[in-house]
């Protein structure tokens, strides 16, 4: 059966050339390994594929082929361009949105379900109900990756937008959650990471790069052996399970009680940075 191609960014390999005037990417360059294709033809077709149709807030121009690597691996690389209008304005800049996700590590103490038990001969087994590694009645936990999806706005203020309540209110602003919808999310499920405020075009603009991070809010939350009832959590609550003894005295534990603790602060984001709600 035929492989698959692969793509693969080359590390170190992003070239990028920006305005000197509003320091914004106007052209960018970024190579890749094409592994496991048959033709020049199949090589374009898997990168086209997987290559972003943007970096740095411009567009995809082109993907060529660069070099031959082995029978069956090449090196691409896609070229990227700011269109006409992007580079020059009349007006404030448009705002630039982009969005990533990004792999990071934390202890689980409660599994999603429990898929097999052994135990040795004539030992019952003792259902934790999801409990990770459970040692002298507490659970030790794993770690596992999780990822952290982020929404990148960088926003341009004209210089008398900008006051000085403003910068201080951003460059102050504590993590906290979204109290409204904001651009497609519901309140709840963002969270505010920093900002990164410059000016631009000679002090012509003020050029502010917003991160905030996402979690979904979950209706219906699944516990293994819980038997209340639905349990509803917004993305950036906290929730943690007391679990108690079972009085059949087999040592097994059950959830008995589950807490969702607010532990940010809530704020508009719209009307906090003088931004759409809408995008």
């Amino acid at each position: 059966m035929p492989s698959t191609p692969t793509v693969t960014q080359l590390f170190e390999s992003e070239k990028v050339k920006y305005s000197p005037e509003t320091s914004r990417a106007l052209e960018a360059s970024v190579q890749y390994k094409v592994m496991d294709a048959s033709s020049e033809a199949e090589v374009i077709s898997a990168a086209a594929e997987a290559i972003p149709s943007q970096t740095y807030g411009i567009g995809l121009r082109n993907i060529e082929i660069t070099e031959r690597l082995a029978p069956d691996g090449w090196k691409v690389q896609a070229n990227y361009q700011a269109s006409q209008s992007s580079m020059t304005h009349e007006g404030t800049p448009e705002e630039i949105v982009s969005y990533s996700n990004v792999m990071h590590q934390t202890r689980r103490y409660q599994s999603l379900f429990t898929k097999a038990q052994y135990t040795a001969s004539g030992i019952d087994a003792v259902d934790y109900h999801g409990q990770i590694d459970v040692q002298d009645g507490a659970a030790q936990g794993v770690d596992v990756y999780f990822p952290v999806a982020t929404m990148n706005i960088s926003h341009f203020y004209k210089k008398a937008q900008m006051t000085p309540d403003l910068r201080n209110r951003i460059v102050r602003q504590l993590p906290v959650s979204n109290i409204a919808p904001f651009r497609g999310f519901q309140a709840g499920e963002l969270l505010f990471g920093g900002a990164n405020i410059q000016q631009e075009s000679g002090g012509k603009f003020w050029r502010v790069d917003y991160t905030f991070l996402i979690s979904p809010n979950d209706p219906d939350v699944v516990i293994q052996g819980w038997t209340g009832g639905t349990i509803e959590k917004d993305g950036w609550d906290a929730l943690w399970i007391a679990y108690k003894e079972s009085s059949h005295g087999t040592g097994e534990k059950r959830p008995s009680q589950v807490n969702i603790e607010r532990v940010y602060y809530s704020i508009n984001f719209a009307e906090a940075f003088g931004l759409s709600a809408r995008g």
